[in-house]
């Protein structure tokens, strides 16, 4: 019945004298983007409106939220691009918009994530349903999480086709991932919402609507229609640029077609004009798997530094001083690490323990640290400029630097160091890409071919890239939004640059640094970064902000001892809820240098109840002096599990995707990560989400593991604790009970008495986001408030309750 009524819409309308539209799009220089649309800017939105035939106008927040401007009347439709995130300054102007029936083009979760300007920055002040229609609201609707398998398909209502015209071939290319979707129970019967993409839960073959058309029948918002495109294209490629131009274009015609405001003839021209838009390449795919050279370990490791140290601090040094520095540090420690440099207060405690400990003998502060390019001028051979004007050419005068062994710097300090220029970059290129794509075809045999780095500029004025230049790893970067209208930033061209790059390197083996920078949005960001790499057999290992790595990998420490014997105080109740608190984020190697010092370990009631920390494995080569001082401050209470997902972080779910065989990949990921539980004594690994085939093959690699952690929150589609503690091939499997959305103790416990309901024993998995629960206190407060049924335990003896659990119902009924 839609579906005919779209087609019978505007027959009477001709297309003389026809004014196009005005469509407004918000822009505002540094606003979050939260699953809007990354890979589609606002400047970008409002030239594609006008090719296509519309007017648009870019209105900021001032704008936007302007009530004698935002009507209906001046703006045919609104594209909110930002996802989840919006103005709530704009808030009351944007719901009457809404409630006058204008057209609202919207991404992600739409008015989820209010957000306001906090010392020049976005924020968001958390997740609030303002999406909801019950008169607060804007009445958009709310979502649903995703199932835990399926597929994406088009919608086709009925025998009809797509309301867009959307074939199955404009999916091809995206990402394999779950995706939320549009909960239809949240609108009022009046409201009509017509499918335009669908998620086809694999066990069920029920459909959700992951993109919809809205269109209001309600009183509040009367003739008001939503073109609800989710998170269905925010990732930053060019298969979801090709989708969100789709559905924006496509969507707004429709939207105005159903308004009886655009003729016929005009909505075909957009139509076509859509389908004329170039369709996305693929990128590297079906890899033939090589054996990669021996590596004794994941990370290389530096030679043993010399006794005594050379210490300069570099806390009032210009940005430009530190990356010479950095520089010199990289090319001297090839022969020998000499040089520490001291940027803020836990450098210098990890350089006094690296003496405590006798790794070192001994260190002096250099107070002329001109000086040392002279002392170590056997090391360099002279002076590369970097390209001030192209944003982040001192990224391409780095990697150029590591293989020719020169010092990056200003001519200003070239001249002051006395370092001849051997290299100036200033407009050898035109893009970040296109400079990248040269260093790589220009350097292949001399750059490492077992390990790059995700490391943007501002990594490189804190000094956090020596270690990579002293390896030769490639470093690379992917702008996000709020970086890709920078000079030279083109994201999707970058991301073929890198895809193709990972494809020539070695299979299972490290990136280093992380793929995005600050609150977020300078990089591709987090998910898609780890896809992209896991994709090509490539683990995240989180290095961001570390310095001295140069020194601190060269101290050897092949085998420690961290996890607790089961307490005998433990004893066994079948009539007890057992909670094995885990913390995230130790996959990052940084935290360890002192946040977790300051919030946990040096808390006065820390040992006091049982607190697992996940851990990334590497860092027994990255940092031993680190990972011993932590042990060694271990209580029976404490455990550490592998993190995330192994000896790197990947996502599971497609590791090595892009090779013919990915079961051969992710067996030799597997074979590093047995070798580093078995050196860092853990014996639990948590996963980022995997299905249970994945989890099977995690606990058939990893022999001495106790259990699998999998999930990084209550987010795999099951529900009960039935569905999320259960045993595959004779081990335990607990996956996350709780979700990190919520931020308290109270909030945390109900998630675990929901999921157990009258279940006894149960068994909970009890995730704790670090950033939710950001100090030792909150973390505290959870075992405070606990219930007399409740238990706290380490994931050691979590996994031995269980496996004693079991044995007696066995023996009781005599079924395994």
């Amino acid at each position: 019945m839609v579906a005919a009524f779209f087609l019978s819409v505007l027959n009477t309308l001709g297309d003389e004298d026809f004014r196009p539209p005005i469509i407004a799009v918000f822009n505002e220089t540094g606003f979050l983007n939260y699953l809007g649309w990354q890979a589609l800017s606002p400047s970008r939105i409002a030239s594609l409106l006008e090719e296509a035939g519309f007017k648009s106008e870019l209105l900021n927040v001032e704008e936007i939220g302007d009530a004698n401007r935002l009507s209906p009347t001046k703006y045919a439709a609104v594209v909110l691009p930002y996802g989840n995130a919006f103005p709530i300054d704009a808030y009351p102007v944007l719901k009457k918009y809404h409630e006058s029936g204008g057209v609202f083009i919207l991404s992600g979760i739409p008015f989820s994530h209010p957000t306001i300007l906090v010392d020049g920055k976005w924020m968001s002040r958390g997740g609030e349903s303002l999406f909801r229609h019950d008169g607060k609201g804007i009445g958009t609707g709310g979502f649903g999480e995703p199932t835990e398998s399926g597929h994406l398909r088009v919608a086709a209502p009925g025998f009809a086709p797509n309301p867009l015209g959307l074939t199955d071939e404009d999916l091809s290319g995206l990402q394999h991932r779950r995706y939320q979707h549009l909960d239809i129970t949240t609108l009022p019967k009046e409201d009509t919402v017509t499918p335009l993409i669908e998620w086809i839960d694999s066990e069920t073959g029920k459909s959700y609507p992951v993109a919809a058309i809205i269109k209001h029948g309600c009183p509040q918002f009367h003739d008001s229609i939503d073109v609800w495109c989710g998170s269905i294209a925010s990732d930053l490629d060019e298969s979801n640029q090709f989708l969100s131009c789709q559905l924006l274009l496509r969507g707004i015609a429709l939207a105005l077609q159903m308004k009886e405001s655009m003729p016929p003839a005009r909505v075909s021209r957009i139509l076509e004009f859509a389908g004329s838009l170039r369709r996305p390449s693929s990128l590297p795919g079906n890899l033939p798997y090589f054996a990669p050279p021996d590596r004794k370990t994941f990370v290389p490791k530096s030679p043993a530094p010399a006794n005594h140290l050379l210490a300069v601090d570099i806390s009032n040094l210009s940005a430009s001083e530190r990356i010479a520095l950095a520089c010199l540090q990289a090319l001297s420690s090839r022969r020998q690490p000499r040089l520490w440099l001291n940027f803020n207060s836990e450098d210098r405690f990890w350089l006094n323990q690296h003496v405590q400990k006798g790794y070192i003998q001994s260190y002096e502060i250099i107070s002329d640290w001109k000086a040392l390019f002279k002392l170590f001028s056997d090391d360099i051979k002279g002076a590369i400029i970097p390209d001030g004007q192209l944003y982040r050419g001192d990224i391409h005068a780095v990697n150029i630097a590591a293989c020719e062994d020169l010092i990056v710097c200003t001519p200003q300090i070239a001249k002051e160091l006395k370092l001849p220029i051997k290299i100036d970059l200033r407009k050898k290129f035109k893009t970040f890409p296109e400079g990248i794509s040269w260093i790589w075809d220009t350097y292949k045999d001399r750059l490492n071919h077992s390990m790059a780095s995700y490391t943007t500029s501002e990594d490189l004025g804190t000094a956090a890239f020596a270690y990579e230049m002293q390896w030769r790893a490639p470093l690379l970067w992917i702008a996000g939004p709020l970086a890709s209208e920078r000079p030279g930033a083109d994201p999707i061209e970058e991301r073929k640059v890198v895809a193709k790059i990972l494809s020539e390197m070695d299979p299972v083996c490290p990136v280093l640094g992380f793929p995005d920078h600050g609150e977020g949005g300078v990089g591709i960001g987090e998910p898609p970064g780890v896809d992209l790499i896991s994709r090509y057999g490539k683990a995240l290992v989180c290095t961001n902000y570390l310095r001295n790595t140069c020194v601190t990998s060269g101290i050897s420490l092949d085998k420690t001892k961290s996890t607790p014997t089961l307490s005998k105080s433990i004893k066994f109740d079948p009539n007890k809820i057992y909670i094995a608190l885990a913390l995230s984020d130790g996959d990052n190697q940084h935290l360890w240098n002192k946040l977790w010092q300051a919030r946990y370990f040096n808390h006065p009631r820390f040992g006091e109840f049982p607190l697992a920390f996940g851990i990334g494995p590497p860092i027994i080569d990255l940092q031993p002096a680190v990972v011993e001082w932590y042990y060694s401050k271990a209580t029976p209470n404490t455990e550490f599990i592998a993190d995330v997902s192994g000896v790197g972080y990947i996502h599971p779910d497609n590791f090595g995707a892009s090779y013919v065989d990915s079961r051969i990949i992710m067996d030799a990921f597997l074979a590093w990560t047995n070798r580093y539980m078995s050196r860092l004594d853990l014996k639990s690994v948590r996963t980022l989400s995997g299905g249970d085939k994945i989890l099977v093959q995690y606990l058939q690699q990893l022999p001495s593991a106790q259990s699998i952690f999998a999930d990084m929150g209550r987010y795999s589609g099951r529900e009960g604790i039935g569905n999320l503690t259960y045993q595959l091939d004779n081990k335990p499997v607990f996956r996350s009970v709780t979700s990190w959305r919520r931020g308290s103790a109270a909030d945390f416990l109900q998630e675990i008495r929901d999921q157990a309901g009258k279940r006894r024993p149960a068994f909970v998995n009890g995730f704790i986001h670090c950033w939710t629960y950001p100090t030792f206190d909150k973390v505290a407060a959870i075992y405070d408030s606990r219930d007399a049924d409740m238990v706290f335990v380490t994931p050691s003896q979590l996994a031995e309750i269980y496996i004693q659990s079991h044995t007696r119902k066995s023996e009781r009924t005599g079924q395994p």
